[in-house]
């Protein structure tokens, strides 16, 4: 495996991490539901962009085979 090859596996893993983390606050957090609507709106839009950003990250990751089946 190259450098660049894990270096994007390790931007995917990271990323995932702080996407789970984003979700969760999304989804479950007490101030999250206090925020202004337009806050709110931005951190949707901020985990979708992270969640295309992993997909397209992963793909990338299966193009060089870097997962195990």
């Amino acid at each position: 495996m190259s450098d660049y090859q894990a270096r994007v596996i390790e931007e995917f893993e990271e990323l995932s991490d702080r996407l789970v983390k984003l979700q969760a606050f999304i989804t479950s957090s007490p101030v999250h539901a206090a925020l202004p609507d337009d806050e709110r709106t931005r951190l949707a839009a901020q985990c979708a962009a992270m969640t295309t950003y992993a997909y397209v990250l992963l793909e990338r990751i299966k193009a060089f085979g870097g997962l195990a089946a």
